[in-house]
């Protein structure tokens, strides 16, 4: 699930990453992720279904710290604008004028938890605008999709979703240094 957090009126990434989130279940990448097993020794699938998207302008202003993210995500279920749904994974997206105060283009360009928001763990992650940031959370400013901030965001995306699935509640797949999969 999506929420287009900030202002992205205009900005051809609302199309670009919903055709990413469209596409990515079944492609030889997303089957990477059959090799990795739940705690019950089942490997996952390449499966992935994008369940639709909602937006927020600003609620919480154009600083996010962690805690207003997670508002944000909750807003959007208990608002009835998202389903709740614990196999799920909410992304919020944000717009290159948002920043995340705990450290986005200084420490990270986008991070998956997990967290109880209407009385169940729901899974969720942060993927920042690599517009605000090209030199930290961009790979290249050369885009093959005209839009080198959501060609950045789709790389962050592949990532945190990735991990988000290998490691849902940040006990299960990770190295002896503490990396996920996709580190």
């Amino acid at each position: 699930y999506y929420i287009w957090y900030g202002n992205w009126s205009g900005n051809s990434a609302t199309t670009i990453l919903t055709d990413f989130a469209n596409n990515i279940g079944g492609s030889p990448y997303w089957n990477i992720n059959t090799t990795y097993t739940d705690a019950a020794g089942t490997h996952l699938s390449n499966s992935v279904t994008y369940g639709g998207s909602t937006t927020d302008a600003y609620s919480k202003g154009t600083s996010l710290a962690d805690a207003d993210i997670q508002a944000v995500v909750s807003a959007a279920i208990t608002g009835n604008k998202l389903p709740k749904d614990t196999n799920g994974i909410y992304f919020v997206l944000t717009s290159a004028d948002v920043n995340a105060s705990s450290g986005f283009c200084s420490k990270y360009c986008g991070w998956h938890t997990h967290g109880t928001i209407g009385g169940s763990d729901i899974k969720y992650s942060f993927v920042g605008n690599p517009d605000r940031c090209p030199s930290s959370c961009a790979a290249q400013t050369t885009s093959p999709n005209g839009n080198a901030g959501a060609d950045g965001m789709a790389s962050i995306l592949a990532h945190e979703a990735e991990e988000a699935a290998t490691d849902p509640d940040l006990n299960a797949w990770y190295d002896n240094r503490g990396y996920e999969n996709a580190d």
